[in-house]
């Protein structure tokens, strides 16, 4: 009976979303609770950060929906839980938008774009692989070994080392420092964060902004991103269009041979698993690391960067904006819990599974990550 109640509703959902004339809009529910006094700021500020993302909106109160509206409707948003359980079945379709109480809404506005211009994402897949394979092929032509940098302190070091005999991967807010940038030159940058480097504050606004002044001074140099953020971007650095390099995310935790044969990102949230190492391990076998410092023992939130790379005094409106996110991934009991999760067992297991595949890491300096600690070298 349960499985005959599903496929009822599988066969009513495909009927009314193919009799949907305005399938890309999203209808935003507004509850009574969101219209209340107390709540009324939050709803506004949802309201512009639609705005802000240029994504195409209807405000709808619950009261004036039935049922087979919300299964009719594509795309639907709440400031807060559904009030269905039936909108289970579209769970890929559901979104919640409140910074208060969900750590994962930033990415919903992102998730929201790439549903309203799929096509577009996916016919542009097929072309970043090609461009993204004709580096690969040109590059190990000149080079045998990667580079891959962070951010935290012992970047201020990174201009007293040559990087010029291997491929240069750059992480995010390196781009606030032109002078090491120059230096460096590398071949690709990445960024992969909703909050931090895609999102409404002036951390991120300042982050794209230096960005495009660092892609105009190296025109070879690619930006490589999940793909979930491409129609975003594509708006915004449109005079560097052909150098966009969106990959999509996907469902495995590994680092190794994921871009060459899946053509996905792990799925991992921290810019290290999720980008660097994939994208080293897809260019060389030999993979060479700097700016992962680690988290120190008087370290505040994740970890500490270097100030002359990262944008330290624009944190604070950032944990304003986005308070869920750092409440569950950084929470006062357990500040560590975020970095034990993403650089601990995990970390290890991927670096081991592609260390039995031929993969050597080489960690180029003390960090208080065990794991990466642990694959120490003097030897550049």
């Amino acid at each position: 009976m349960k499985n005959f109640i599903k496929s009822l509703l599988r066969i009513a959902r495909f009927r009314t979303f193919n009799q949907t004339k305005n399938q890309q809009s999203l209808k935003l529910v507004l509850t009574d609770l969101d219209k209340a006094e107390a709540n009324v700021e939050t709803t506004d500020a949802i309201i512009e950060r639609l705005k802000f993302f240029e994504i195409a909106f209807e405000v709808v109160g619950d009261s004036d929906l039935t049922l087979a509206d919300y299964l009719n409707y594509k795309l639907i948003a709440f400031i807060n839980k559904p009030p269905h359980r039936l909108l289970r079945f579209k769970y890929k379709h559901v979104f919640i938008l409140n910074h208060q109480t969900n750590y994962d809404e930033g990415w919903e506005y992102h998730r929201i774009l790439t549903l309203q211009n799929e096509t577009e994402i996916l016919l542009n897949r097929v072309k970043v692989r090609k461009v993204l394979e004709k580096r690969k092929d040109d590059l190990r032509l000149k080079f045998s070994k990667a580079y891959i940098l962070g951010t935290g302190p012992s970047l201020e070091k990174a201009d007293t080392i040559d990087w010029s005999d291997g491929i240069r991967i750059v992480s995010n807010t390196i781009v606030k420092d032109a002078s090491l940038w120059r230096h460096i030159q590398p071949h690709f940058i990445v960024a992969g964060d909703a909050i931090y480097h895609f999102g409404i504050s002036d951390f991120a606004i300042s982050f794209r902004k230096d960005l495009q002044k660092r892609l105009s001074e190296t025109t070879d140099t690619l930006f490589v991103f999940p793909e979930i953020h491409y129609k975003f971007l594509l708006k915004e650095f449109s005079d560097f269009h052909d150098r966009l390099i969106p990959i999509p995310m996907g469902s495995v935790k590994t680092v190794f041979n994921v871009i060459e044969t899946k053509f996905e990102l792990p799925e991992m949230g921290n810019v290290l698993n999720l980008l660097l190492l994939p994208l080293a391990c897809y260019f060389s076998n030999n993979v060479f690391l700097w700016g992962f410092d680690g988290r120190s023992p008087d370290a505040k939130l994740f970890w500490t960067n270097s100030d002359k790379q990262f944008y330290t005094d624009l944190v604070p409106q950032l944990k304003t904006l986005h308070p869920a996110f750092f409440e569950f991934l950084v929470p006062a009991n357990n500040p560590a819990q975020y970095v034990n999760n993403v650089h601990g067992d995990v970390l290890e297991m991927m670096l081991k599974e592609a260390e039995d595949n031929g993969k050597k890491f080489n960690m180029m300096h003390f960090s208080y990550t065990k794991v990466l600690m642990d694959r120490y070298s003097e030897t550049k």
